[in-house]
């Protein structure tokens, strides 16, 4: 019996390190602001091991970052940041989380990492390519043309450079669950 304690102790303890140590403890949320937003994930489970504890990030997103000399703390700091300041926009609507599909201003994060995705296999291409289009956006640099025509363009983001790099260095590589719709 103290054996089975002791091991579910040790157990416990581990979870707790590696938890504060991947930046998931409770001072490591940012604003208040920050840790009220809602994320949307991929269905797969988060697995522990990863450098990031995110739905948003697999084995298949670690090893894209690492191939493209990427690193996981930036994706981590976009995912944050893309929560704070692109999900009211690009949020995939549905009952609980979202704005309604007929008052959405900008395309779903789904649908705009699954044409950015499916046009540019490379990753470190990719997260540039969405680089160049947030930074000023054109029409002729736009994957989605229909989205303008539904949504119109996308104004520049107010933010700095390193804030820009790590959200698309997320939005480049993170996966998405495909909307049901």
């Amino acid at each position: 019996m103290e054996f089975a304690c002791r091991l579910v102790f040790q157990c416990l303890l581990l979870v707790c390190v590696v938890s504060f140590s991947t930046g998931c403890g409770p001072d490591s949320s940012g604003s208040a602001a920050d840790s009220s937003l809602q994320a949307v994930p991929v269905s797969a489970p988060q697995n522990p091991g990863l450098a990031v504890r995110s739905d948003y990030y697999t084995a298949k997103v670690e090893a894209e970052l690492k191939a493209a000399g990427l690193k996981a703390a930036d994706f981590r700091k976009g995912q944050r940041l893309y929560e704070l300041y692109c999900m009211n926009c690009h949020a995939k609507p549905n009952r609980s989380r979202g704005p309604d599909p007929s008052k959405r201003l900008a395309p779903t994060t789904f649908a705009v990492a699954d044409h950015y995705r499916r046009a540019i296999p490379d990753a470190k291409e990719r997260v540039a390519a969405i680089a160049k289009f947030t930074a000023k956006p054109t029409k002729e640099d736009a994957l989605m043309p229909e989205a303008i025509e539904e949504f119109g363009l996308m104004a520049p983001m107010p933010l700095s450079e390193e804030q820009l790099q790590d959200i698309f260095t997320f939005l480049g590589t993170a996966e998405f669950e495909k909307p049901g719709w």
